[in-house]
């Protein structure tokens, strides 16, 4: 809880404190690119234990302990079967878990950014699971969770054109009768988002636009 200091990350917290109390019901978080999700799962960890200062570190915690399995699984499912691929998955996720980054950001930080990670690694894992046992509901399930991933935050879009790639070179060995499941999953998951940007129109494109200049400390050239 001491380091790195608390900052904005109260924010997020505190809208899950306010769906805990019944104040709230909120389709985005802090931000019109975040979805609802994280702000409650805070919400149902404060039902759990309580409404305490830590909760919201506990489950960035959590699922980026998470994350390292998640890895571990997609790290296997490329390796192959047996041993290599045991192997790999093993590689891969104590890399992951010695990361510096993933320790004291994806794993520390109460955003909701820090459960993109684990979403997508778990929607990549899903997906090539999916090509290698050419299994419909390994499909299905990586469209919603990927889905699940884009409401975590708006980065998580920067992955979409290598699966879209992915899915046109694999095309043959995909189940494709399962691709309109996967992709009606994968809207269901932003359903929020979407419906909070027929309420207010174009809002979220707004905001990306403006914290693009902003952060990049630079007027923006547009989406």
């Amino acid at each position: 809880m001491l380091v790195p200091r608390l900052t904005d990350e109260t924010e997020e917290v505190l809208i899950g404190l306010r769906i805990f109390r019944g104040e709230a019901l909120p389709l985005v978080g802090m931000n019109t690119y975040i979805g609802g999700l994280f702000s409650y799962v805070l919400a149902g960890a404060f039902a759990l234990f309580g409404p305490r200062p830590e909760t919201g570190r506990m489950v960035a915690l959590v699922f980026g302990t998470l994350g390292v399995a998640s890895t571990y699984l997609l790290g296997r499912s490329v390796g192959g079967a047996g041993s290599r691929g045991r192997l790999i998955g093993l590689l891969a996720s104590v890399l992951l878990a010695g990361s510096a980054a993933d320790i004291l950001v994806t794993s520390r930080l109460a955003y909701s950014n820090s459960l993109t990670p684990f979403f997508t690694t778990t929607g990549l894992w899903l997906l090539h699971r999916a090509v290698r046992r050419r299994s419909g509901p390994s499909l299905a399930a990586s469209g919603l969770v990927l889905g699940l991933a884009l409401q975590t935050h708006i980065a998580a879009l920067v992955v979409w054109p290598g699966l879209a790639a992915y899915v046109l070179l694999q095309w043959r060995v995909l189940p494709l009768r399962w691709l309109p499941v996967a992709i009606g999953l994968g809207v269901v998951a932003i359903a929020n988002v979407i419906a909070f940007n027929i309420i207010h129109p174009g809002m979220t494109l707004q905001e990306i636009v403006f914290r693009s200049g902003d952060y990049g400390g630079a007027p923006s050239a547009g989406p």
